[in-house]
């Protein structure tokens, strides 16, 4: 069935997104010296805990859809 593959690799993608904003997160927050080139550190802090939070509630759907997916089965 393509449906749950479809959602794998959307699930796949929000991962992605997530791991990738908390490790430019904890650059920010362990190495502040080394992003010189951002004078908005704050406003790059929040734009990554956002974008954490943002990929968490889209990798809960993608889960919620699976396991819908598993029911109707």
């Amino acid at each position: 069935m393509m449906g749950p593959k479809l959602i794998n690799a959307a699930l796949a993608h929000f991962t992605a997104e997530r791991e990738r904003a908390e490790a430019t997160l904890l650059a920010y927050c362990n190495n502040p010296v080394g992003v010189g080139g951002h004078p908005d550190l704050v406003g790059e802090v929040i734009k990554s805990i956002s974008e954490v939070t943002d990929a968490e509630e889209r990798i809960k759907m993608c889960q919620s859809l699976l396991e819908q997916n598993k029911k109707k089965k």
